[in-house]
């Protein structure tokens, strides 16, 4: 058990209400989720936290399919990449994946 799981595990048992149940509870599956070698395993938590905090959007699939790939070292095109980055730009919009989007699609543009 992680310190962060720890922590979360002692909040749950000294003040147990729903809330403090529900975050050891995403605890934990976040935890299974970073360190599982199991794609499929990886796949289905991933699913899952992204759900509860999207809702069931198609970029959600996008996402998954493509980080299950990269768990397993399998090659993903360059289709799937940059529908992956354009997905990760509309969940998680920030300067970082802005930059590698648009340098995708500028190598794109030159192919």
């Amino acid at each position: 058990m992680d310190e962060r799981t720890a922590y979360f595990e002692a909040r749950a048992r000294l003040w147990p209400n729903e809330r403090n149940q529900e975050t050891l509870e995403n605890q934990k599956k976040f935890q299974e989720m970073t360190e599982t070698k199991d794609p499929e395993v990886f796949a289905k938590l991933f699913r899952e936290y992204l759900i509860k905090k999207f809702g069931d959007v198609p970029e959600i699939d996008i996402l998954v399919e493509v980080e299950k790939k990269f768990k397993a070292d399998e090659v993903v095109s360059d289709d799937e990449y940059l529908a992956y980055l354009n997905a990760r730009f509309l969940l998680f919009p920030n300067q970082e994946t802005l930059l590698e989007l648009q340098e995708a699609l500028a190598e794109q543009d030159k192919e």
